[in-house]
């Protein structure tokens, strides 16, 4: 969702989004004891807010065509868990927490008329280091598990202007 003003040429805006997702990472380490654990990172959601300046009738994309840079907010749900997977009976630990970052992209968006355009968009967006505590779990001592979390988004839509 967004809104554009133009002027001559240029084009500037601002535009939010919101995607469920289900990505997840996992790394193995060793524990106190030689206990072996899973840290496995889950993303649930990502959402943006963001700025965007764009040219029309770039080059060669042709008179109806939107040439576009963006960057702005990027937040997102993580859940870590923590697994003692060589135990008589396997243990896990769980962390929720939002993340907050930053994006930038490019893009082209083509109007197809009455209203109507479509868009292709790629966004790199990064999170950065985080650290996620693990608590206490049958006996061994919790630890501090790192991970670093990148987006790269590839997406396409179709836009309706309402005026």
């Amino acid at each position: 969702m967004g809104c554009n003003w133009q002027v001559g040429a240029w084009v500037c805006g601002v535009e939010g989004d919101w995607s469920a997702e289900n990505k997840s990472g996992q790394a193995f380490g060793l524990a106190p004891f030689n206990t072996l654990r899973i840290h496995e990172t889950q993303e649930r959601w990502l959402a943006t807010a963001r700025g965007r300046l764009g040219l029309t009738n770039f080059w060669w994309f042709g008179p109806n065509s939107l040439v576009y840079v963006t960057g702005g907010g990027a937040w997102a749900k993580v859940d870590n868990s923590n697994s003692l997977v060589n135990k008589p009976i396997a243990s896990a630990d769980l962390s929720t927490h939002n993340l907050s970052g930053w994006t930038v992209g490019v893009g082209w968006e083509y109007a197809l008329g009455y209203g109507w355009s479509a868009r292709s968009e790629y966004l790199y967006v990064d999170f950065g280091s985080n650290n996620t505590s693990v608590g206490t779990r049958d006996g061994v001592a919790g630890d501090v598990s790192t991970f670093k979390l990148v987006d790269h988004v590839f997406r396409a839509g179709l836009n309706y202007k309402f005026w």
